[in-house]
């Protein structure tokens, strides 16, 4: 089985007011075909500084992990990074729509060299003005 794309996405929130509207919209793409989220990690930070790890692999239903000291020093430095009254999440996320377009590059002798997301105000600071 190929695998797609992957991405790994890193986003602070300067509250951690998590409704669960993001989690409903990664349910929406993985039910649409378009991704498959493979782990989730999200830390928060209470006003006091103390962090509270809540993790998910391969499914979105988030649970508590009661012992932080589990995290790898990668996700520490994330943690550590958090604001007290913030929170950060951590997601790797395969994408599953690129995956017949990954395999006619390859069948074309294509292959990767960079893969890199860029917003719209990187592009324009390059010269790049996109138009919708």
């Amino acid at each position: 089985m190929s695998m797609g794309p992957l991405q790994v996405l890193v986003v602070n929130f300067d509250e951690a007011h998590l409704a669960g509207e993001i989690e409903a919209e990664f349910e929406r793409l993985e039910a649409a075909g378009t991704v498959r989220v493979l782990d989730v990690l999200v830390v928060t930070k209470n006003d006091a500084g103390e962090i509270e790890v809540l993790r998910s692999k391969g499914d979105l239903e988030l649970g508590d992990d009661d012992d932080a000291r589990d995290l790898t020093e990668d996700e520490w430095a994330v943690a550590d990074a958090v604001a007290p009254g913030g929170a950060a999440a951590i997601a790797i996320i395969e994408h599953t729509w690129a995956i017949p377009l990954q395999g006619a590059i390859q069948r074309a002798g294509g292959h990767s060299v960079v893969a890199e997301w860029a917003n719209a105000d990187d592009l324009a600071a390059m010269g790049v003005q996109l138009t919708a």
